[in-house]
């Protein structure tokens, strides 16, 4: 029997509930995710701050039909797989060492391990552009996963960061990325470290405390507005000034904002958010050209 947690959730992300969840349905359950949530900071910048609770996450994700942050995107992943019956998976964090602030907040950013067959799987829906949408094996031969964003690989290599406390901490593994071949990007074919962590797991709290590191050390995310989401033949990004269409080649097209009204527009008819942005002046980030 389905809990109404999981009815919700496959209605939401538009498939068929599925009554006994297998590993391998895990890899239809993520696409879909990626192609029906976006990845969003529009509740962070307005200072609409909940505690993270499975109870909010809920509320914001699944019936308000919103997006969200990692440790809320992550978060409802990890609560749907504990109401599905997956027993072996733990929430873990660690440090992005790519993107617009490399080696900062460190802790900020959650994901999730979980063991299949004695096997560990990172899985990870909340990261933006790194974003590998199906399960990374964690193993010593370094296998590589394919999906539509690229290609995928966790290297075991020691490394460490100074936290929000100021106390270093140690990571164990690293995320890397890349493009295929036929990308326009060279610097994107090779391969990249977008995160080090380790897989010491954490508590379900833990979820609150991400989002106030990411508030703490002020990083971008927590700063303007910025949504993303996986569409049809590419990404689409969004921020305060430019609407940009990213191909899966990597042609971008770049469409500007013109105001308030043309960034709601957007919001809901690209990437179905309700969350309206609410131009103020406290958020004085939100400058349209």
């Amino acid at each position: 029997m389905l809990t109404e947690f999981q009815l919700s959730f496959y209605k939401r992300i538009n498939v068929e509930p599925i009554l006994n969840l297998k590993f391998e349905d895990l890899f239809l359950i993520l696409d879909a995710c990626c192609s029906t949530f976006s990845f969003e900071n529009l509740d962070v910048i307005q200072d609409d701050i909940k505690e993270v609770t499975k109870e909010t996450i809920y509320n914001q994700i699944v019936l308000n039909e919103n997006g969200g942050l990692c440790f809320k995107l992550n978060g409802l992943i990890y609560y749907f797989l504990q109401e599905s019956g997956f027993k072996d998976i733990s929430l873990v964090t660690g440090v992005v060492v790519s993107g617009p602030n490399p080696n900062r907040a460190a802790g900020a950013h959650v994901a999730i391990i979980l063991v299949n067959e004695n096997k560990k799987y990172y899985i990870d829906i909340g990261f933006g552009g790194f974003t590998p949408i199906l399960p990374i094996q964690i193993d010593e031969v370094e296998e590589i996963t394919k999906s539509k964003n690229g290609l995928f690989r966790i290297v075991k290599e020691e490394n460490e960061a100074i936290n929000y406390l100021g106390k270093k901490q140690y990571y164990t593994h690293k995320m890397q990325f890349k493009k295929e071949d036929d990308y326009i990007d060279e610097n994107l074919k090779q391969w990249i470290s977008t995160f080090f962590f380790n897989l010491e797991p954490l508590q379900e709290s833990y979820l609150n405390t991400s989002q106030k590191i990411m508030i703490i050390e002020k990083i971008d995310l927590a700063i303007g507005p910025m949504v993303f989401k996986f569409i049809d033949g590419g990404v689409a990004t969004l921020t305060r000034n430019y609407l940009t269409i990213t191909t899966n080649n990597g042609k971008k097209t770049k469409n500007p904002i013109h105001s308030n009204d043309h960034f709601n527009e957007i919001l809901k008819s690209i990437f179905n958010i309700n969350n309206q942005l609410i131009f103020s002046n406290k958020n004085k980030n939100v400058e349209w050209d």
